[in-house]
């Protein structure tokens, strides 16, 4: 069964800023097909080509148990350096600042979204807002019928570099995905 997100109202809270056990220390948030949809009107490798320039997302994999790899879009750690992460080493989000996600909300992966503070115990307690996803697999099946054009993005950025590519990513206008 595919599951789908939807609209998910804003719950941002300030205790995330401080929070000590920050999922957003871990590892940067998924992106849904639906949340690519929204902000680019598709899904298609112009897309995730433009996207993955902004320096803020890459294509992550997940293996299940049976070594069958699925490819999805998240925001990358800043121990990411290269544009597709087979192996991922927990390490802290691009997007998180002192005062919480950089992101907007309407900017946001589906994967932040989702994730409800607890403001009485930071870090402790936080829900889940779509108890049917839970963790990357559920992220990787929803882009299961993207693979064909999240392969394509892994060819072209297999060994592409992001200090090598920042720079000029920012002189050519990859950048819509930081808040101004």
């Amino acid at each position: 069964m595919m599951v789908t997100i939807g609209p998910i109202e804003n719950n941002e809270n300030p205790c995330c800023a401080r929070c000590p056990q920050c999922c957003c220390e871990q590892m940067g948030c998924e992106y849904t097909p639906e949340d690519v949809i929204a902000q680019y009107g598709e899904i298609s490798l112009p897309v995730v080509i433009r996207m993955i320039r902004t320096g803020d997302v890459m294509i992550d994999c997940y293996t299940d148990d049976d070594d069958n790899d699925t490819y999805l879009l998240r925001v990358r750690t800043v121990d990411d350096h290269f544009a597709v992460d087979m192996a991922h080493i927990a390490a802290r989000c691009v997007a998180l600042t002192e005062t919480g996600c950089k992101f907007p909300w309407d900017k946001r992966p589906s994967g932040a979204k989702i994730v409800i503070p607890n403001p009485d115990d930071p870090g402790y307690g936080c829900t889940n807002a779509v108890p049917e996803i839970c963790g990357k697999h559920s992220f990787a099946e929803m882009w299961k019928p993207y693979q064909d054009i999240l392969l394509q993005g892994v060819d072209l950025f297999s060994d592409y570099i992001y200090s090598e590519h920042l720079d000029d990513a920012k002189q050519n206008g990859y950048s819509e995905h930081r808040e101004q």
